[in-house]
């Protein structure tokens, strides 16, 4: 769903990164190039373009709203998100559901569905509240986290010239050089599959899963836990686990080739 967004900002990010280098070459020589300001912004475009289309979503003060985000995710405490979304809403704006073109648009069309009830049954306030917090969720949870994942992925590749040649002969061979990878293509490519994995496995995003509690006394593992336990599970650890990982601090992509996790 939506994967043309997806392309087109991809392609709007290749351009971007083309221009900088352009501008800035003499001689032949090397660029320096700033990636990350790059991968943020291309996927903080992808991100308000799903939710909310090209012209609905208006973060505002997006530099400022990049550093919130940046920032949260070395803050302990939640701060109270609802102020960086703004006061915008369709108000007044009957939807088709058949006919919807962004997320927002399928949470307005399931706002009189009587299987929601949380939308259903609510005020009209309240329901544009739960859609506002819905869409705010979203837009926090995949801006930091994807970008960061790519710009760990393109680091990774950069200190491993093996694991750059092998994926860029995967490409050369499968997909050529005269179009750009699509979505279509990536479960035809394995060494591509294995490098974001590896990549998640080494530098996961949000190395504390979000915390869990337990509604009711359950035994785990031989452990028992209350009802009401506070669980944080810490994937960094478990990731770099060496009772689970062979040279569990290397950037191995192969190790999840051929395998059930492929």
């Amino acid at each position: 769903m939506l994967s043309h967004v997806r392309d087109e900002e991809t392609a709007n990010c290749i351009k971007r990164l083309c221009s900088v280098w352009e501008a800035s070459q003499k001689d032949g020589h090397k660029v320096q190039v700033g990636i990350s300001l790059h991968m943020v912004d291309m996927v903080l475009e992808v991100i308000k373009r799903m939710v909310g289309g090209r012209s609905s979503l208006r973060l505002g003060l997006e530099e400022e709203f990049k550093e919130f985000v940046e920032e949260k995710f070395y803050v302990t405490g939640l701060p109270n998100l609802g102020d960086v979304l703004p006061r915008q809403t369709r108000q007044g704006v009957a939807v088709d559901r058949e006919k919807a073109v962004d997320f927002l648009d399928v949470m307005l069309s399931l706002s009189s569905d009587p299987q929601i009830a949380s939308l259903c049954e609510s005020t009209p306030h309240r329901r544009d509240m739960i859609i506002k917090a819905t869409l705010l969720v979203i837009v926090f949870a995949a801006m930091d986290t994807s970008a960061v994942t790519l710009k760990w992925a393109l680091v990774s590749l950069l200190s491993n010239p093996e694991a750059m040649r092998k994926v860029k002969e995967e490409l050369d061979t499968k997909i050529g050089k005269e179009r750009r990878v699509e979505e279509a293509d990536i479960a035809n490519l394995p060494n591509l599959q294995a490098i974001i994995k590896e990549t998640l496995r080494l530098y996961p995003p949000s190395p504390l899963i979000v915390t869990h509690e337990s509604m009711e006394d359950c035994v785990v593992a031989g452990f028992h836990v209350p009802a009401s336990t506070i669980l944080i599970i810490n994937a960094w650890k478990i990731q770099r686990d060496p009772s689970w990982w062979e040279l569990r601090l290397e950037f191995e992509p192969e190790r999840f080739i051929g395998t059930r996790w492929m």
